[in-house]
């Protein structure tokens, strides 16, 4: 048996006293963090095609508040900028939506840690080409995730290529 200390840096169950007669009771383990990467689709606008259609990534975290982010690029060709949002409704209450992709559930620190956030908003916005928008600023969060070790080359793969299939399946 590890003792309360190991059990707890470990985040294993621990055992502790129970009641006068010396008892033991197996306490609730401490709640592991993590926070869950999906693409997000959206039909196009002013008519639904696969150039039109509209990618966000979307991050939620497991805490009692379900937290979560929409990221998005905001702008136009030349002038993107990567944004987010907090705690929008969920992804199939909003207009226009057209399906979510898991990606990955990556553990984290804690709650409130920041790693995978900070990476999705550092990713470069390629303004220099006119042809360059939301879909691929999706593909290159996806390739930089997955070159930092963050998620594996399968999941990203699995995550571009499922998107892929839902952006081409709009009516042309």
């Amino acid at each position: 048996m590890s003792s309360p200390t190991s059990a707890r840096e470990s985040g294993a169950e621990q055992e502790t006293p129970a009641g006068k007669d010396g008892a033991n009771r197996v306490a609730a383990s401490t709640r592991e963090h993590a926070q869950t990467l999906s693409i997000l689709i959206f039909r196009g606008k002013p008519e639904d095609t696969p150039a039109t259609r509209v990618t966000d990534l979307y991050v939620a975290a497991n805490d009692d508040s379900n937290t979560n982010s929409t990221f998005r690029l905001d702008g136009q060709p030349g002038r993107y900028r990567a944004g987010e949002l907090w705690n929008l409704a969920a992804p199939r209450l909003r207009p226009d939506y057209r399906s979510q992709i898991h990606v990955a559930t990556l553990p984290t620190t804690s709650a409130v840690d920041t790693t995978l956030r900070d990476t999705i908003k550092g990713a470069a916005v390629n303004n220099e080409d006119p042809s360059w928008g939301c879909q691929h600023w999706v593909g290159d969060v996806v390739t930089t995730l997955q070159e930092l070790g963050m998620i594996s080359e399968d999941e990203g793969d699995r995550a571009i290529d499922a998107m892929m299939n839902i952006i081409l399946a709009a009516p042309r």
